[in-house]
């Protein structure tokens, strides 16, 4: 085995990366973190961005994105950039 050989890992659910953050939260209570739905859920959320998605998204430093393990992509990385 070298250092170089891939190393094959399970990906981490979207339920594990969320509980991360919010033990980063937890840990770190002077950076303003938010974990959960900003905006509208479903169907009508992804038909246009809502004012307050859009205001979270320009306003931070780090945005963590994680679909559901069921989809293979979705926009909210390029949202994000």
């Amino acid at each position: 085995s070298t250092a170089l050989e891939p190393v094959s890992l399970p990906l981490p659910t979207r339920g594990s990366v969320a509980k991360a953050v919010a033990r980063a939260k937890a840990v770190l209570p002077n950076l303003n973190i938010h974990v959960g739905i900003v905006g509208v859920a479903g169907e009508k959320g992804r038909n246009s961005p809502a004012e307050r998605y859009a205001h979270m998204l320009t306003n931070s430093k780090v945005v963590i994105t994680c679909s559901p393990p069921q989809w293979e992509g979705d926009s909210r990385l390029g949202e994000a950039l």
